[in-house]
Order: C-alpha cells, then structure tokens, then sequence
C-alpha cells in the first residue's frame, strides 16, 4: 500500500488518493499490523496532534484520544476488524481538544488495496448537530423565543408537576428568573393553599387528558393576590403515555374590579330608583331620608353615608354641619361628633373642596393619597377611604353626600362614582320639589289669609247656582253666617229683579270666557238692599267649567265706592298672583340626572294648562339640553280629548327636539278613555309607575350624566 508520501508513479493510484484528499471526513489506513499507512489532507488540519504516518496505532498513543475509555473502544474496534471478528464498528464519542469539548461519530471497516488487508478508520465531527450547541436559529430556541414574546404567561411541567420551562412574562409575573423555576415545583413557588390547588388540578388533568380550564389566584411579583384563569392541555411522549402539560395564565383581576364596579352601580341605582320613589311619595325629603342612606349603604358596602348642609358664616365664610347619616353594624356613628357641626372648610383644612365640589366634581380616593391636613381630620375618624359627592339645587351648591369605608382600602371605580352622583342629584331634585310644595303651602296660606281677611266679598258657587265657598265679608254683609251660606242658591240671596242679569253674565262666559264685572243688588237677611260690583270669573276642572269665582264689593256709596275700586284693583292683583303660581306650581320640571327631566302634572288639567305644561317642558329641554323626558300622569284624575292631543304632540315636539319621552302612571280609567276615544299613543314608551319609569330612564340611558 503507497500513500501520498510514499506514492509511485502509477497515475491511477496518485488519482484515488487525491480523491480521498478533498473528502471534509477524517480517514487513517491502518494495515494487518496496525500500522497507519495513510491519513487524509483533513487530518493534517485537525487542531490537535494529528494521526503520523508510520507509528503504530497500538503502541503509539495519539495525544487526541482522551480520556482512557475512548481509546479503548477505539482499539478494541480496529482489532475485531483486523481479526476478522465484526464487519463494521459504529461509535459516538466525545473528545476534549485543548479547553473545548467536541462530539464525534466513528466508523471502522475492512479494506484491502494491492492484496493488503487493513483497516479503514472514517471520523467525522458532529458537534453542530448536537443539543448543547444548537444556536438561535434552531427550532426549539426559536420555540422560545416565540413563546417569550407571548404577553401572556405560559409554562410546562413533566408528568411529575416539575416545570420544564416557561416564557417571560411567566418570569415577570412572579419575579423570579428561569433558573428559579425550572426543576422546582408549584410547592416551592406559591403558598401551600394555592399549590395544593394547582397540583390537584394538575393530577386530574393528567389522569383525564385533553384540556382544562380553571379560576384561581397567582401571588404576583408584587406581593399581591390576582385573579387568573388556567388553561391547560397534556402532551404525550412518543409512546403515547402523558409526558408533562403546559399551561397558559390569564389575569382577570381588572375583569373582576369592572365586575365587581358594575354590580355596585347596578345596586346603587337601584337604591336610587328606591329613593326616587320614596322622594316622590314624601311631603318632605327628609322624612326618609334615612331608609335612603341605608338603603345606599347596603348598596355601596361602606362603613358610613351622610349628607351635610353648607351655610356662611358671620364673615361669609363657606361652612358644613352634619345632618343626617347611616352607619354600618360595628361602625362608630358620627352624627354626635360636636367637631362635625359649624366645621369652616378652610380652617379645617378643606379649601380645596370649596372649588372642586363648587364646580360639581366629586372627590374620592385613599385617605393617604389626600393631603395632610384631609388626612389627619378624616383618620380622626377611622377613616380609610372616601367618596364626597356634591349636592346641587337648581344650580346652587347646597352640600355634600359622603360615604366612608372604615375596614379596608377601597378604590373608587369611574362606575360607582358616575352612580354616586345621580344619588346625590336625586337627592338634590327632592329637596328641591320640597322647596316648591312648601311655597305652595306658604302661597295657599297666604291666599287664604287674603280670601278671609279681604274687605271685599270673596265666593265660589257651581254651575247651578248654589254657594261652595264664601269669605267673612260675605258672612259680614249678608248677616247670614258660612254654614248657612254654602249650599245656598244665588235666587235666595240676590234680589229677584238682577237673577236675569246674573244668569245671563253667566252664560256669557260660558260662551265667550274670561270675566264679566256687573252690579246687582242683593237682600240681607234683616231686609236691607246692599248693591254689590261684582266681577266673576269660571273655574275649569279637566278642561270643563264647574263653577264660578267671583269677588262683589258693596259701592251703596261714595266712599265706599272709591274704596270698593281700590279693593278691586287689589283683589284682582291678588287673583292674578294666584294664577301665576298656581300655573307654575302646577307644571313643576324636575331635573333628576343631567340630560333625564321629570314632569309630574297632578290634579285637575285643563287645556291652558295642558298648553302651559307643553311650553314650560320643551322650553326646560332646551335650556337643560335634555336626552330623557318623564312625564307622570298619575296624579291627573282625568284626560279628555283635547288634553290627550295636547300630550301627543307634546310627545311628538320632545321627540323633534332629539330627546325620549316615557309617559308613567296612566290609570286603568285614562287608558280606557284614550282607547274609547281611539287615541293610541304610538312607540311612545309606557310605564306603569313612575318608579319604574326612573329606573327604565337610567337604565335605557346611562348614568354619566350628572352635575
């Protein structure tokens, strides 16, 4: 056998070893003797010591092999070839070459050149191929990559709840590095009662197989507890059986806060929707005012709801007094704290509130995120957390809604305060419609001090002539007392000669309306004749006239006559102011949530103040820019058919203004009359109550909208 350095000048055999040459294996000939008679061009660029040409490879130890183990299978394998005893010897093996660590495949086979048997030794470096040395560009880093580029967090653990692995934001989450977590278990990273959940869960998705979805909490980096939901799925060797699961976390803490944010608002309102109706039953706010504050205290799960009234000072400083509150079981009132009457927002610390409530913004937070000189007043008060809505009437500042939590550190959603204000701005329209019903009181009063203490005579009587109402002058000039009057025709007081005028002054305004001013004579019960300047007017119930008004003065002389037109004069101011606030008491416009007005219309409606009801509205929807129109009925006795077109057209123009209509409160006499008279209201929306008709407003449209 010749090689390259002992070559002949046979062409054919210098054309075989130059093809051995350019192979990148690593190839040595060995012969019978083991004596290595060629190695290639590969092995004279191998970076250790290289095979040499001539030694023995028995006895000539090549400083590559190492350690002892691979040079013994080495030889062994090169002998049972050269023996006769295998046809080819396959090994695997790892060489350290100066400070680096290299894997090699090994193939040992017969050869025989010119009649010589040998050995044919063929190495070939598979480094690259192995696990250890795979770059980023290789599948499974690429897996790693993609999975680390997952927002969500995701692991994988063996049969044996190990984890085997994970992505970033599994590490970021709990804020431990991969080398923390891979090897361990669910034990070593989560407190006992949450593992012991993971690894049941764990142990039933292995026994079943498939996926598994679940709810539990994870202690994130921080410290704190958040809600997650597991997904899960086994995957399985290449035997079939379960090798391990991966999982994928999704947080739903913030879920949960929204959730938990809209269930408080859907029961504040329906503490709102309650108020609302005990609002509009009550003479006077106050008198359930504390069924609404425990009402919106169970709503709310606070600790403590309040309600306190500003007023000024001597100098005109702005101040507060507690009025009202409701306190949860274990929960400290402090309707009986002294500090908390006649308390200055400024030398209290609490200018600030001055502006912000003044301009209708809420404040609300942790106490220790407020300022110090807040903090310290409200600690005083065991005070954790805190929600100050402002109270509005009309467009008056008028105090304040608050609720306290004591127990926890609560976090006010954008929800709940939304709900908060319209509780504070139904609370505002209710003192509000107190402030209107006592005026009339006060207007009812002062008419009937007028009506009794006027010089003039002051009566009423049906369209039969027959007395339903006189004043003490009436009882002065006809000698005939009250109990005796009412009930009394006309024919028996006025003289017989004037029933003709009178009957006919009445039909005039039964033709033409308005008010008819005459003189009649009447007969006292002693005899005498009195004559009276009279000026009557009719009176309307649902449209239809039912009676008359009327005042007579008696102008027998001169100066009483001068006096009778002062007295006039006056009585017909008196009249006037009657009606004017009668009319404007009687279409009262209440804004219970900004962009929701509520109408009622109670008593008797006519068609003027039908109309009057129809203008008052539609001008409060321009000026309060408003989406929802309530229009309550259920105090109208009842609707004829002029009142019935005024209130579809009124429902027709709200509609052309861009805004709802809900009509509520329709009896079951009004709807029958509506159907006899075959009225139908359309898709305006209905509902039986007025109660119901607030909640379907706030629910239809929202709860933003407040001042």
């Amino acid at each position: 056998m010749q090689s390259p350095h002992t070559r002949t000048d046979h062409t054919s055999s210098i054309d075989a070893w130059a093809a051995l040459d350019i192979l990148p294996d690593y190839l040595a000939i060995l012969d019978a003797d083991g004596k290595i008679r060629y190695v290639n061009q590969a092995w004279q660029m191998f970076p250790a010591e290289p095979l040499k040409v001539g030694a023995y490879y028995f006895t000539d130890d090549p400083a590559m092999v190492a350690p002892d183990e691979n040079g013994h299978a080495l030889r062994a394998g090169v002998r049972a070839i050269l023996e006769g005893n295998q046809a080819r010897v396959d090994l695997e093996q790892k060489w350290h070459i100066g400070d680096q660590l290299r894997w090699f495949t090994t193939t040992i086979l017969p050869f025989s050149v010119d009649n010589t048997r040998g050995a044919l030794l063929q190495q070939r470096d598979i480094t690259a191929q192995r696990p250890e040395q795979r770059t980023e560009h290789d599948p499974i880093h690429f897996v790693q990559a993609f999975i680390d580029a997952v927002p969500g967090p995701i692991f994988y653990k063996d049969n044996n709840g190990i984890y085997l692995g994970c992505n970033q934001a599994f590490m970021d989450y709990l804020g431990k590095c991969r080398e923390e977590i891979i090897g361990k278990t669910a034990y070593d990273l989560a407190p006992p009662e949450l593992a012991d959940t993971y690894h049941q869960a764990d142990l039933e998705l292995m026994q079943q197989g498939g996926t598994q979805t679940y709810e539990s909490q994870v202690v994130y980096a921080d410290g704190n507890r958040h809600d997650v939901v597991f997904n899960k799925a086994v995957f399985l060797n290449d035997d079939g059986t379960v090798g391990g699961l991966i999982g994928v976390m999704l947080d739903i803490t913030e879920r949960k806060h929204i959730e938990e944010a809209l269930r408080c608002r859907d029961a504040i309102l329906e503490a709102i929707s309650f108020a609302a109706g005990r609002f509009l039953e009550a003479t006077a706010w106050n008198e359930d005012i504390q069924l609404v504050l425990a009402q919106l205290g169970a709503a709310t799960q606070v600790s403590r709801v309040y309600i306190f009234r500003n007023y000024l000072t001597e100098d005109g400083s702005p101040a507060m007094s507690q009025r009202y509150e409701w306190a949860a079981p274990g929960i400290a009132p402090q309707i009986d704290n002294p500090e908390l009457q006649h308390l200055s927002y400024r030398e209290a610390g609490f200018e600030r509130w001055i502006t912000k409530l003044g301009q209708g913004e809420p404040i609300y937070g942790l106490i220790k995120t407020l300022s110090a000189d807040e903090a310290e007043h409200l600690a005083a008060q065991d005070i954790r957390s805190i929600a100050i809505v402002p109270i509005f009437v009309r467009d008056t500042w008028w105090g304040f809604i608050g609720f306290d939590e004591c127990r926890t550190d609560r976090d006010w959603s954008a929800q709940e305060i939304d709900a908060l204000r319209v509780a504070a701005g139904i609370i505002g329209t209710a003192i509000l419609r107190s402030r209107m019903e006592q005026n009339m009181q006060q207007s009812e009063q002062r008419y009937r001090e007028i009506f009794e203490n006027a010089g003039d005579i002051i009566y009423t009587h049906d369209l039969e002539g027959r007395y339903t109402s006189v004043n003490r002058a009436a009882e002065q000039l006809s000698g005939y007392t009250r109990d005796e009057l009412i009930g009394m025709h006309v024919a028996e007081i006025i003289a017989p000669e004037y029933l003709d005028q009178a009957n006919a002054m009445q039909q005039q305004k039964l033709t033409t309306g308005g008010t008819t001013p005459y003189e009649i004579e009447i007969l006292t019960r002693d005899g005498r004749r009195v004559t009276l300047e009279t000026s009557t007017r009719l009176i309307y119930q649902d449209g239809q006239p039912v009676g008359v008004q009327g005042t007579a003065r008696d102008v027998t002389g001169r100066k009483q006559s001068e006096e009778a037109m002062r007295q006039l004069a006056w009585q017909e101011e008196v009249i006037r102011i009657q009606e004017a606030t009668l009319a404007e008491l009687s279409t009262p416009l209440l804004v219970i949530a900004d962009q929701i007005v509520l109408m009622p219309l109670i008593g008797a409606i006519d068609s003027h103040r039908a109309h009057r009801a129809m203008e008052e509205l539609l001008q409060g929807i321009a000026v309060n820019h408003t989406r929802v129109v309530i229009l309550d009925i259920s105090g109208v006795p009842v609707v004829d058919t002029q009142v019935a077109g005024v209130l579809i057209r009124t429902a027709q123009a709200v509609r052309l203004l861009g805004a709802q209509i809900i009509v509520t409160g329709i009896s079951p006499d009004i709807a029958q009359t509506l159907v006899s008279m075959g009225i139908t209201l359309g898709d305006i929306v209905t509902q039986a109550q007025l109660q119901s008709g607030v909640a379907y407003a706030f629910k239809q449209w929202g709860v933003g909208f407040m001042r």
